[in-house]
């Protein structure tokens, strides 16, 4: 009786390393495609965020060139007027800096 007992319990004991085993390695799986899903996940938000930044950039840059066009445009009709803004500021800067 006693030997039938301890078989018993080493077979249910085997049984129940096999399920935890079993178990383990289906957690495993899970985790390794959890993994394999927030990759992609953190992939596309860092492509869609470089997408965002590289057309900001373009319309900065338009816009910068936009206003350089200007400026120069303004500079060649009132020379007189420009270089006049340029001795203010030159003037307005050296008052700041020496403070």
């Amino acid at each position: 009786m006693k030997k039938s007992n301890q078989l018993e319990q080493s077979s249910q004991q085997d049984d129940l390393e096999d399920s935890l085993k079993r178990e383990g390695e289906a957690l495993k799986d899970k985790a390794g495609e959890l993994k394999d899903k927030a990759k992609e996940k953190a992939r596309e938000v860092k492509d869609k965020a470089t997408d965002k930044i590289d057309d900001t950039w373009e319309e900065v840059k338009s816009k910068t060139s936009d206003a350089h066009t200007c400026v120069v445009d303004y500079v060649k009709k009132n020379p007189l007027k420009a270089l006049g803004w340029a001795a203010l500021a030159g003037v307005v800067s050296g008052i700041l800096m020496r403070k």
